[in-house]
């Protein structure tokens, strides 16, 4: 009787498990790959976050606006504010203290797992302030550190130490995250495991595990985008939570980055390529929508147009600017420079580059991730509206619009790297990183989905399977490299 009762219990768990959907286990894999890399990489060792942290902080003390400062390390004019000095002393000692400066190897080499360190977790906010250079921050608006401020404000109340202060922001970033992609991929009509493939690229996951905007950032884009390819694929009556929606994401993810302003356009997919939506009722709120969507990113970059210095000192906004409005056909000479002769490694390891360059994913993993990005293309889940639902006009003018935006949202990635971190009438765009291009991933996969494979589920299987071994890498990587002796050198 017992061996019945425990045969039947197994056989229901196993088809609890049996049941699960693509995006249940998309969610469980990077949670956990997310806390791991939330407990794993030492504050301050992930992309700016240092610099974000500061921002955070200040806002987090009713500070909106960021001011003149003296950068202790170079002495030059820079931007940013008073901010608590346990913060700095928490950078300081994890060897992340210079503004965008990657961790000090000899640091990371003797120390062990940075959260076991009774000097770390210490540090509190003794309510001791130091000016800090945090220019590369400053001008980011509140709204991109939303879900941050709160729990940096309600750390410094209850007295929590620093290090979990940013520990939680990080938790919390992952969970964001992690849930976007888990509704992105609900929603979208087609091309789900696209969206699946991309929320596991190891890059993806670091970034979501990061105190700073890019959690945000990518939580916004991949939703909107999911939102309006349903709507497209899945004709439905717009209503006001619609409206709602697809303003409250679209201004989320311009106000963050202006430079991503080029995917609001796909919106207007919805009258060209319906016609169920080629009335008035619905083709004004769209309009409204692209510009109150685009409006608030404008005011705030001109209510910030007093920093005229970023992370480069050297670099002249004004100059810049008007190098580019009056040599057009020059600058066009600079980007194609930048991406068609010079070497790009952020964009060649735009699968497996993270945590600067202080771990950057070995190449194997790269091409691991590769070949489940491209598997994705090619199956497509049994929930999913067919492709032909649009004829093959309408498909070329919705492949022509995530092309323009992709493209255009590139153009003007590249061209703010160039004012705001490139000499003056430099020859080529320096600063440019993989995680720039991840939101704009899904507009141009999208565009390659199409013709299916046979064997789809072996290949389901195989991204799942090529997407672990990647993430499994990348944690080896980050472990080896932070806390191991290094790798050693043979000449």
């Amino acid at each position: 009787m017992q061996n019945i009762k425990t045969l039947k219990f197994a056989k229901s768990g196993y088809e609890r498990v049996s049941n699960f959907k693509m995006e249940h286990w998309f969610l469980l894999i990077f949670l956990l790959a997310g806390f791991t890399f939330a407990l794993l990489v030492p504050p301050g060792w992930n992309t700016d976050e240092s610099n974000h942290s500061y921002r955070i902080q200040q806002l987090s003390q009713g500070s909106i606006f960021s001011s003149k400062t003296i950068d202790p390390q170079t002495e030059l004019r820079a931007y940013g504010g008073n901010v608590s000095k346990g913060l700095i002393d928490l950078f300081n000692y994890t060897g992340s203290s210079a503004p965008g400066a990657v961790g000090d190897r000899d640091i990371k080499i003797k120390r062990r797992l940075y959260f076991l360190d009774k000097n770390l977790t210490g540090i509190r906010d003794n309510k001791e302030k130091q000016p800090i250079n945090f220019s590369g921050a400053a001008l980011y608006s509140p709204v991109s550190y939303a879900v941050f401020v709160p729990v940096f404000w309600i750390g410094t109340k209850i007295t929590l130490s620093w290090l979990w202060i940013i520990i939680i922001g990080r938790i919390i970033g992952v969970i964001m995250t992690g849930l976007a992609f888990y509704f992105a991929i609900k929603i979208i009509p087609i091309g789900k495991w696209i969206i699946l493939a991309i929320g596991l690229i190891p890059t993806v996951i670091v970034q979501a595990a990061t105190v700073g905007a890019d959690s945000l950032q990518l939580s916004a884009c991949i939703l909107f985008i999911s939102y309006t390819t349903k709507l497209i694929y899945r004709y439905k009556k717009l209503g006001l939570f619609d409206y709602a929606i697809l303003l409250a994401l679209g201004s989320i993810l311009v106000l963050i980055k202006i430079a991503y302003a080029p995917i609001i356009v796909i919106l207007l997919g919805l009258p060209l390529l319906r016609k169920e939506y080629r009335n008035r009722q619905t083709v004004l709120p769209i309009i409204v929508i692209i510009l109150l969507s685009i409006i608030p990113a404008i005011l705030w970059t001109k209510f910030v147009s007093y920093i005229d210095i970023n992370s480069n000192p050297q670099s002249n906004f004004t100059a810049q600017k008007s190098f580019i409005l009056s040599q057009p056909i020059t600058y066009g000479r600079t980007m194609f420079n930048t991406y068609f002769t010079n070497s790009q490694t952020a964009l060649s390891n735009i699968f497996g580059s993270f945590i600067w360059d202080s771990t950057p994913l070995p190449a194997i993993y790269s091409y691991v991730c590769a070949a489940a990005i491209t598997c994705s293309i090619f199956v497509n889940d049994q929930r999913e509206v067919k492709f032909s639902v649009l004829e093959q006009r309408q498909k070329i003018i919705w492949k022509a619009l995530l092309v323009f935006s992709a493209l255009s949202s590139a153009i003007l990635i590249s061209t703010a790297l160039y004012i705001y971190s490139t000499t003056y009438r430099q020859s080529s765009i320096v600063g440019i990183q993989s995680r720039y291009f991840i939101p704009i991933l899904p507009l141009i996969l999208l565009c390659l989905y199409g013709p299916k494979l046979s064997s789809q589920k072996t290949f389901k299987r195989s991204i799942f399977i090529l997407s672990c071994i990647a993430i499994s890498g990348a944690v080896i990587s980050v472990y080896l490299r932070l806390y191991q002796s290094p790798v050693l050198i043979i000449k």
